[in-house]
């Protein structure tokens, strides 16, 4: 029986398989992410809306996440970069609107 999969194993599974991809992603948009600092909260933020696209709201084996990930970087990695440049953008805006509302109080 596998079990679901820790934060500490998320955050070494999507960095191994993804993270040179949102590095250059971050880079490239220049999106305001201090990577020092909230890198761990963005592979957390893009592995639930992962979780939400690709297995229908119930949480993976570390297993089956490693699996999706190598199969659509392997099958569609066009598609895989924007699906990650939107989820850095919606990470952003985020962030943006918790700052926002922080601040009003």
């Amino acid at each position: 029986m596998s079990i679901l999969v820790d934060e500490d194993t998320i955050i070494e599974i999507l960095s191994r398989h993804l993270g040179s991809i949102i590095d250059h992603i971050i880079e490239k948009n220049r999106f305001p992410i201090d990577l020092e600092y909230d890198y761990e909260d963005v592979l957390l933020y893009i592995y639930r809306r992962l979780v939400k696209i690709w297995f229908k709201n119930i949480e993976p084996t570390e297993e089956a996440l490693e699996e999706r990930i190598k199969q659509v970087k392997r099958r569609k990695r066009v598609e895989l970069e924007v699906l990650l440049s939107y989820l850095i953008s919606r990470y952003v805006h985020y962030r943006r609107a918790l700052t926002v509302s922080k601040g009003k109080e």
